[in-house]
């Protein structure tokens, strides 16, 4: 995985970080959004469907769901109102060898016409 972006989940309101082959460290003071990058992933990752309550979205994404909900009872229909709501957003980047015989789950997710691309792209909305 060469970068993660990471939009609405707690402190992390559009976040992107580059990650490295290896390990890569996350430093930063209390309250700066460390604990919400290993959450995001944790839920990801886990075996059971993830779910987000109100208090998973950053705090700049309460105003959407306010302009939502006055737009509901406004009688706008709900299928415009869904459009309005706030998502958790997670978009990696993967880059793979693009001479490897087989490239196991992300195959399905390249669907590049260019020979010499080697990344793939895979967005998570929640």
């Amino acid at each position: 995985m060469e970068r993660v972006e990471i939009r609405n989940f707690r402190l992390l309101q559009d976040v992107s970080l580059g990650l490295e082959d290896g390990t890569t460290l996350i430093v930063g003071r209390n309250n700066c959004g460390k604990t919400s990058i290993a959450e995001v992933f944790r839920r990801l990752l886990s075996d059971r469907t993830p779910s987000f309550r109100l208090e998973d979205f950053s705090l700049g994404s309460h105003e959407q769901f306010w302009a939502a909900f006055n737009a509901l009872q406004n009688s706008t229909s709900r299928a415009d109102v869904s459009t309005m709501l706030p998502v958790v957003r997670v978009s990696l980047d993967i880059s793979y060898d693009i001479n490897a015989p087989d490239l196991g789950p992300i195959s399905e997710c390249i669907v590049d016409l260019d020979p010499n691309c080697s990344c793939a792209r895979i967005i998570v909305k929640v």
